[in-house]
């Protein structure tokens, strides 16, 4: 049974790890390249948004 808690600890802990390198490599990125950034957040809002809006068009008919 400590086996298997110490190993989700593990899991956990590496996961947390893992989510602060991506957050460190995004702001590096950011940081180095802010034009491209924000064109790729522009990018991704709009394809979001068509997405939502197209859900949306498609529940109501």
């Amino acid at each position: 049974m400590e086996d298997g808690v110490y190993a989700a600890k593990r899991a956990i802990n590496r996961g947390i790890e893992n989510a602060a390198d991506l957050r460190d490599t995004a702001v590096y990125r950011v940081k180095r390249n802010p034009l491209q950034a924000i064109g790729l957040a522009f990018g991704v809002g709009v394809l979001l948004g068509a997405v939502v809006g197209w859900i949306g068009r498609r529940q109501r008919e």
